[in-house]
């Protein structure tokens, strides 16, 4: 069985920039995703990769390298997966990229398990998602549009977080003390998030015909000026585990359908379940694949692809496993 793998930052999504003009986060993240899931993936099946020659990463042996060129990107990726029986994209939702990958390749009769429909449209629009979530009674921050957040009286206490409707990760992500501060920073087209004290939690599933795995949740760095992501660390005790796992399921049942493969749902777990709330859904792989895959009993390559399913055992003790993403 061969397998396509389309890594964005990688795989030629820079192809026309020079490589010091790349973001350095992004860059770290994306080449440390690709590396893990090649390397599970080529331990089952041929493995083809889509990949900047500028790039010098070190893929497993037998791993078939497909250089990009200047030019149109999905043409390429379809072309470079048009001899494989699936394909596994890894992409920011900014601009709509996920989703363009994805439907190319599925246009061009590629199999990407992965979501679709509805629930990749909302969980890549943070805007759609919040409203989602909130009008099913899922604890969520409060989230104002910045084109329309002209007054709020009363004045709810800051700190407030300015983001993208589209960003990834900490892309474009900006902290005020104060409402007023943040409304007059933010530019059309962005949110303006109350700030939730707490722990980061990221905590991964995989989702096959409805049916939910869940994975290890694990505690999030972030840099304290960038807020970029630079690592994490698990697996967490029971207790959060469950907690987590109750708020991810809430989420995930407020969204349409359909997710398919690897979701990622980004939390705050505060001082105790009351204060829980849900910030992000993700629709694709998560940089916590790379700390995940030592946590639990079997290589979850199959899995990825829609090829097994049952419960994941998490065979690492509580708080061992720890990884750092450094541009």
């Amino acid at each position: 069985m061969r397998v396509f793998v389309g890594e964005y930052v990688c795989g030629g999504g820079f192809i026309s920039s020079e490589p010091a003009a790349i973001d350095p986060a992004l860059r770290s993240e994306g080449s440390a995703m690709l590396l893990a899931l090649v390397e599970d993936l080529s331990e089952f099946y041929r493995v083809v990769v889509a990949i900047d020659p500028r790039f010098d990463l070190a893929l497993p042996a037998g791993v078939q390298r497909v250089p990009m060129q200047a030019g149109p990107l999905w043409k390429q990726w379809v072309h470079a997966a048009s001899s494989c029986d699936c394909g596994v994209v890894v992409a920011p939702e900014t601009h709509g990229i996920l989703a363009a990958a994805v439907s190319v390749l599925r246009s061009a009769g590629v199999k990407v398990p992965m979501c679709s429909g509805e629930f990749l449209r909302v969980s890549s629009d943070k805007w759609e998602m919040a409203r989602a979530l909130v009008t099913s009674g899922v604890a969520h921050p409060l989230t104002l549009r910045a084109e329309r957040c002209l007054t709020a009286n009363p004045v709810p206490a800051g700190p407030w977080m300015v983001k993208p409707r589209d960003g990834c990760g900490g892309d474009r992500v900006r902290r005020f003390e104060t409402l007023d501060e943040a409304r007059r920073m933010a530019s059309a087209g962005q949110l303006l998030q109350r700030y939730q004290p707490g722990c980061p939690i990221s905590l991964s599933c995989l989702i096959e015909r409805g049916n939910i795995d869940f994975l290890p949740a694990t505690r999030q760095w972030f840099d304290g000026e960038s807020y970029c992501y630079r690592g994490g660390q698990g697996p967490l005790s029971d207790q959060e585990q469950a907690r987590a796992e109750g708020l991810a399921g809430r989420a995930l049942a407020a969204m349409p359908p359909v997710a398919r493969g690897y979701v990622g749902v980004d939390m705050i777990l505060g001082r105790d379940a009351a204060t829980d709330c849900v910030l992000e859904i993700n629709p694709r792989l998560t940089t916590s694949y790379i700390g995940l895959r030592r946590m639990v009993a079997e290589n979850l390559a199959p899995r990825i692809l829609g090829l097994a399913s049952g419960a994941i055992h998490c065979t690492a003790p509580v708080e061992t496993v720890s990884w750092q993403c450094r541009p």
